[in-house]
């Protein structure tokens, strides 16, 4: 017994036989249109998804803001800025990307008002 009759492709073997190469090659055309649509169109596909995901999420633990809000008043010291701010800034890295100057660009930001000297 061959391997291909182990296999059962019936149903694709049938189908093929039954048509003209002009027919084929319209199947192979579409395929082919559809493969490369596909190729162009998967970024806009993912942003999509990506979105879907994120108003689920958000359907079901609230916002993004709301949920670093409640992680803060759960996980900082209460009346010590640089314990939010470091909460926050871990719950970013960890948990959700979220715009925020952070640990790594916060440090270049006071360099650079150190070196300016504002006159406040």
């Amino acid at each position: 017994m061959s391997l291909t009759s182990k296999i059962q492709l019936g149903g694709i073997t049938s189908y093929l036989r039954v048509r003209s190469p002009i027919q084929l090659g319209a199947i192979a055309a579409g395929i082919g249109t559809l493969s490369v649509a596909g190729y162009f169109l998967a970024p806009y596909l993912r942003i999509e998804l990506s979105f879907i995901k994120g108003w689920f999420i958000s359907f079901l633990y609230g916002t993004t803001e709301e949920r670093l809000l409640k992680h803060v008043l759960e996980n900082a010291e209460r009346g010590n800025p640089k314990s939010v701010i470091d909460t926050i800034d871990a719950w970013c890295w960890s948990t959700q990307w979220m715009m925020n100057v952070g640990d790594v660009k916060g440090l270049i930001v006071d360099e650079q008002v150190e070196k300016a000297a504002p006159k406040v």
